[in-house]
């Protein structure tokens, strides 16, 4: 079961394309050996795996740690920072045991149309 926040707010944007030689490069980041790189690849891949992957990294685990916490063999975890299309169930267990929340948005073809989004966290019971 997850707990669902759901926020919404106005967009204003303007679609650019923007080759990967050119993507710029991020600065200024808060988790400890997270680089810049680490993060314009995952985006360049842009696969859920590998969104995971920098969170259980940022977390100082390894696939063992995180099969432990999950209660999946190291495999597994494995299996899961190399897929591309994962349950958001599963986004949210692997995120929570990273320490972090699942956070979904929809940003809209339209601009007249709102952002939609979701913060989803796994129950405090």
């Amino acid at each position: 079961m997850s707990a669902f926040r759901a926020n919404t707010a106005s967009c204003d944007r303007a679609a650019t394309a923007r080759s990967p030689a050119r993507s710029p490069r991020p600065s200024g980041i808060a988790a400890p050996g997270i680089t810049p790189d680490d993060i314009v690849s995952c985006v360049e891949i842009a696969t859920a795996g590998a969104l995971l992957a920098l969170a259980e990294k940022a977390a100082g685990h390894s696939h063992s740690d995180l099969g432990r916490a999950l209660g999946v063999s190291r495999q597994r975890v494995k299996e899961i920072m190399e897929s591309g299309n994962l349950k958001i169930e599963t986004m949210v267990r692997v995120a929570a045991a990273c320490g972090y929340e699942l956070s979904i948005s929809l940003h809209p073809v339209n601009p007249d149309r709102p952002v939609l989004g979701a913060v989803i966290s796994a129950d405090r019971a």
